[in-house]
């Protein structure tokens, strides 16, 4: 994202994709997006468009029309990610499975 910052393009790294748009032909074209931080909206052409929007994949392909392989195609699960210091330079700490008897 930097080196294509450096090199003339346009990042919005905070944003939020209101509208897919599509050519004549109906292929994805671009994308609407706006920036959380400035409300600044931008329309963008692109002859590749990469649905890479983690959790929110849904909803973009929901916004770009994209449900051909059915509503959803991520499972969303709860979870909990704990980042622990590093015990040794090959060793993590963890918790053993719990035991009954």
């Amino acid at each position: 994202m930097l080196s294509a910052a450096r090199h003339g393009a346009r990042v919005f790294t905070i944003c939020q994709v209101e509208e897919v748009t599509r050519d004549a032909a109906g292929a994805v074209a671009g994308v609407t997006a706006r920036d959380l931080l400035t409300g600044e909206t931008a329309r963008l052409g692109a002859r590749v468009v990469v649905n890479a929007s983690g959790p929110w994949v849904d909803a973009v392909r929901a916004a770009a029309r994209g449900a051909e392989r059915g509503a959803r195609i991520l499972r969303r699960t709860k979870g909990i990610h704990c980042v622990l210091p590093r015990v040794t330079a090959r060793a993590n700490l963890t918790n053993p499975p719990a035991t009954t008897g």
